[in-house]
C-alpha cells in the first residue's frame, strides 16, 4: 500500500473516530503524517511543518498548513 493511501485511511479513521471532539489528537497524527509525505520531497526540520485547524462559522474544517525547506530533492533521480 502507498504511502498515500495509508495516510488517507488514517485521516478518514480519525475523522470518524474525534466527531466533535476538539481535533487535538487528529492533529498530531496529521502533522506526522505530513511531515513523513513532505520528507519525500523536500528536506525538512522538526519545525518546519507548521498546522492548524479552524472551525468556521458553518460548521467546516479548516486546515491551515505552512511547510518551510531550504532544500527540494532532485525529483528527476526519483522517478528514474
Amino acid at each position: 500500500m502507498k504511502t498515500a493511501d495509508l495516510i488517507n485511511d488514517r485521516l478518514k479513521n480519525l475523522m470518524i473516530g474525534e466527531r466533535g471532539a476538539s481535533g487535538g489528537k487528529l492533529l498530531t497524527v496529521l502533522k506526522s503524517d505530513l511531515k513523513q509525505l513532505f520528507s519525500n520531497y523536500m528536506y525538512i526540520s522538526d519545525g518546519d511543518l507548521h498546522l492548524e485547524l479552524d472551525l468556521t462559522e458553518n460548521g467546516e474544517h479548516l486546515f491551515n498548513l505552512t511547510v518551510r525547506s531550504t532544500r527540494l530533492y532532485d525529483i528527476g533521480k526519483m522517478t528514474d
